[in-house]
């Protein structure tokens, strides 16, 4: 099933590119969501099938695949504005691009083998590369070829660590490199080489989870891509290198290596968490400010991944709920942008009468980021805090919590000027934002509130295995 939708993805993709007509792609687009659609409903029947080798259906590729519709949907929905506006050069590639985006992410999900995984990452740094440079603007190209340029360096670091992980295949010849196969055979290898495997794995692929060390690309990609893109970028993208590093490091889980990785993610953590705040004290630019948001929620992910237990468990829900409310916060972004005309923070303000539906979806989305309860993030990040103090992690436990309250301050100081400010923006215009644009916003915003409440048990079984370490090759 997974290469006939591939085969039919390129065949959209192509028919896109050589009709180059703004309703030809939308029509086009549309048949791919449909695909799209039709494939998360297949996987959702065949939990455990394995294609060819190469991909594998399991509770990872489900849940993350079931994100990936949800949002490539609203991305579609919220792009309206850009087949409304753009000439058809610029559709076509914008069309082509969206596909290839999301069907690379697609295989980044479902691969079940590291090789398989590493090129369907390569294909999200080209296919992205395309949306972000949609506006042809000098800070677009520069942000584009620092995007290719150091997500290549990261993907070739990352190949680096699958050649280490090669060489401890050299006594079991005719293997493939699957994840299931590295499960059973990494205990028996040289633990040298399981280190210097996982640094380069997780260094590589840094860039595609937004965390230390190579997160500055995903900042500048996320400033000047269009804002549908950038929910992708924030939201499917990273939730797919997030599965990439999760997928390796649990193929360690075994291993005499394990603990050491474990300290290594929270370091990364620790680091990714410090730069956001640093960085969310200091930023000017609204994009800006939810990127590095990004940062922040990563770095919880990843300690929550270097502790294990219920902390993993935490950090899954976490990239759960952090897709739904990034995405929304980067759609009412875009909005916002059309009647402001600027992202500058102190450049802009009253936004409470300008648009009052977008207002509150904004003060809504900011208080699930910040995990104020009814925050379903409370939850996630309680259940992070309630492992380390379990644990003894007591430094760990106050530097993050340090840390998050001071985020707490610089995203609020941010966040009300530009709801309730009375500052009369030069930029603005005469247009105005229906309430029904902020629908989906609403519903994904509801989502997020609503685990705090009520956490179903699909959703709390499926999340237990994933974190429980069960595959299903």
């Amino acid at each position: 099933m997974l290469i006939v939708y591939f085969i039919f993805v390129a065949i959209l993709i192509s028919l896109s590119l050589l009709i180059g007509r703004n309703n030809a792609t939308r029509i086009l687009s549309g048949i791919f969501l449909l695909l799209q659609i039709y494939l998360t409903l297949w996987m959702c029947f065949h939990l455990g099938k394995n294609e060819m080798g190469l991909f594998v259906i399991d509770d990872t590729a489900i849940l993350f695949s079931i994100l990936l519709c949800m949002l490539s949907l609203a991305s579609f929905y919220y792009s309206k504005k850009i087949f409304e506006l753009e000439n058809n050069r610029r559709i076509k590639t914008f069309g082509a691009g969206f596909m290839a985006l999301v069907a690379s992410i697609t295989g980044v999900y479902c691969a079940s083998n590291i090789t398989v995984s590493w090129i369907f990452l390569e294909a999200t740094t080209l296919s992205v590369a395309i949306l972000i440079y949609h506006n042809r603007t000098i800070r677009a190209l520069e942000a584009t070829w620092k995007y290719v340029f150091v997500t290549s360096i990261g993907i070739a670091l990352a190949y680096i660590g699958i050649l280490f992980v090669s060489l401890t295949f050299k006594n079991n010849p005719g293997m493939d490199m699957s994840y299931a196969n590295l499960s059973r055979i990494l205990p028996t290898a040289n633990p040298l080489y399981l280190k210097l495997s996982f640094l380069f794995v997780l260094i590589g692929y840094s860039a595609k989870m937004e965390i230390f060390p190579l997160y500055t690309i995903g900042i500048d990609a996320n400033y000047v891509a269009p804002s549908p893109v950038s929910a992708l970028i924030s939201t499917a993208m990273v939730n797919a290198g997030f599965v990439s590093i999760f997928r390796v490091y649990k193929s360690l889980a075994m291993t005499s290596v394990a603990s050491w990785a474990g300290h290594i993610m929270i370091l990364t953590g620790v680091l990714s968490l410090l730069i956001a705040t640093i960085y969310m004290l200091r930023v000017k630019n609204y994009k800006r400010l939810f990127a590095y948001s990004t940062l922040e929620h990563m770095g919880l992910v990843a300690i929550g991944m270097g502790i294990g237990g219920i902390a993993l468990i935490a950090a899954i829900l976490q990239v759960f709920l952090h897709s739904f409310v990034k995405s929304s916060m980067f759609f009412q972004l875009g909005q916002a942008h059309r009647l402001l005309k600027t992202y500058r923070i102190g450049k802009t303000g009253n936004y409470f009468n300008i648009n009052p539906t977008g207002a509150i979806v904004i003060l809504l989305g900011t208080i699930i980021l910040v995990a104020i309860p009814p925050s379903g993030m409370f939850i996630s990040e309680w259940m992070l805090f309630t492992t380390l103090a379990m644990t003894g992690n007591w430094v760990i436990f106050s530097l993050i919590a340090l840390l998050s309250c001071i985020i707490l301050y610089g995203v609020f100081t941010k966040i009300l000027p530009l709801l309730f400010s009375d500052f009369e923006n030069p930029f603005s215009n005469n247009e105005r934002s229906h309430s029904s644009e902020s629908i989906i916003q609403f519903v994904f915003l509801l989502v997020c509130f609503s685990i705090c409440f009520y956490r179903p048990s699909i959703l709390t079984d499926i999340i237990g295995r994933i974190a429980d370490l069960r595959l299903y090759y």
